[in-house]
């Protein structure tokens, strides 16, 4: 038998450098393919016996592997805050068409109803005859709540009711009626609790003490709040 061939340094180097391609986002890919390349060349048109062929292919596979998922995993890391952003926008405007579907089912409701709105505890139920029901998520727990001091209330003799809360998303299972205790500590989305007032029209309130500068009682007494109008 005669000697071992020895192994290309241009192989093994480009072994290495896939191998870190990975790791190193991609930074030693290039490099590793050019030698396993190179490498290859040199190994097929050498005169004398010269190894390492394996180990150039698998560099040039590691590299081109590296660069290609590093560039994947860059570009995720860049869109994925894109994307949970347009997520939660995408859902946000949902809920608020929900909220209009409701506002419409409950004043026409009122209309019908010698302008009174239902009872805290049945509304779901009563003005499911006028809209799309959307009180209820999948599972069929509440996700919206009425305002329990509304109940019975004509909607003519209510003070404000462009800025007296009607209707208000919460979390899934939460009761069907009450007041501000009932919204999350903090606003589900960065866009903000999401409110249907008397006057039928829905917000995305964004202050963060938006609990206690939304009007609740009919009668008109407490303060307004920042909003986008929907």
């Amino acid at each position: 038998m005669g000697p071992r061939p020895r192994a290309s340094g241009l192989a093994i180097a480009s072994l290495i450098l896939g191998l870190l391609a990975l790791p190193s986002c991609g930074a030693t890919g290039l490099i590793g393919l050019i030698l396993g390349i190179v490498a290859l060349s040199i190994i097929s048109t050498s005169t004398e016996p010269l190894g390492g062929r394996g180990a150039a292919i698998w560099g040039i596979v590691l590299s081109a592997v590296g660069m290609v998922l590093s560039v994947v995993l860059v570009l995720s890391a860049i869109l994925m805050p894109a994307l949970v952003a347009a997520r939660g926008q995408a859902r946000s405007v949902a809920v608020m068409a929900q909220g209009k579907q409701l506002a419409m089912g409950m004043l026409m409701y009122a209309d019908e109803h010698e302008g009174r709105l239902p009872d805290p505890k049945t509304w779901p139920n009563e003005i499911d005859a006028y809209a799309v029901n959307q009180a209820f998520d999948n599972q069929g727990r509440m996700v919206w709540a009425m305002n329990e001091a509304l109940g019975g209330v004509r909607t003519g003799e209510i003070a404000d009711p462009a800025r007296t809360v009607l209707l208000f998303a919460v979390e899934s299972g939460s009761a069907a009626a009450g007041g501000p205790e009932l919204l999350a500590d903090q606003p589900p989305t960065r866009y903000g609790y999401v409110v249907v007032f008397v006057d039928g029209h829905v917000e995305r309130v964004l202050h963060p003490d938006a609990p206690d500068r939304l009007v609740w009682d009919p009668s008109g007494e407490g303060g307004g709040s920042g909003s986008v109008q929907y």
